[in-house]
């Protein structure tokens, strides 16, 4: 089976400066995305981030809807 194309897999656009996230550790290093269960928010990352900023660069956001990123139309 083909996989569907990118464009078919993007629901909405949102702008960036809409959803609520946090970036800390040393730019340049190998990133860390963590991305929270539905009903949380960033929050619920907050030991990992603490354990992992010195090393990587960390990157925790709100879904929207969750936390402090607003919900979609």
């Amino acid at each position: 089976m083909d996989a569907a194309p990118l464009s078919a897999l993007i629901m909405t656009k949102r702008n960036v400066s809409d959803v609520h996230l946090i970036r800390t550790g040393p730019r340049g290093s190998p990133p860390v995305i963590l991305v929270h269960p539905v009903g949380l928010d960033l929050t619920y990352w907050g030991g990992q981030i603490d354990a992992l900023h010195g090393a990587f660069d960390v990157i925790a956001y709100d879904l929207p809807g969750n936390g402090s990123t607003p919900g979609t139309a």
